[in-house]
């Protein structure tokens, strides 16, 4: 079964690019929240809290994320997977889910870019 997810939000903040101890692969972490609009008890459209999704990804993919502004609009193509730990101070199991992005791309909506090709050829840097 597939847990593909799509999605178009903000970035929150600067993307975190840091490298595997093992391997030295890049890996870039993101914070992407998505907005949306709802109506209000008299009818209003106003602004519902945003989804704040916790987004990962590997290789070319982390590099080239890793160039992206806070505040930039993106697309992000993705699955979903659930970390778990053990809360030190409770002892207790806690889970939060994050996406390991297969795509992010900028998006058109409120922007213009210009596309610079990566030198060399791409390759799956899937994680």
């Amino acid at each position: 079964m597939l847990n593909t997810i799509t999605f178009e939000g903000n970035l929150a903040q600067e993307p975190d690019l840091s490298f595997t101890a093992r391997l030295g692969t890049p890996v870039v972490e993101l914070v992407v929240l998505v907005n949306r609009r709802v109506r209000d008890d008299a009818g209003e459209w106003v602004d519902a809290p945003p989804t704040r999704h916790r987004v990962k990804a590997y290789g070319h993919l982390a590099e080239h994320a890793a160039e992206l502004p806070k505040g930039a609009t993106v697309v992000v193509v993705g699955r979903v997977e659930t970390d778990s730990w053990e809360d030190r101070e409770s002892g207790q199991t806690r889970y939060a889910d994050q996406v390991i992005a297969d795509a992010i791309g900028a998006s058109l909506r409120f922007a213009t870019v210009t596309i610079t090709k990566a030198p060399g050829k791409p390759t799956d840097d899937g994680a």
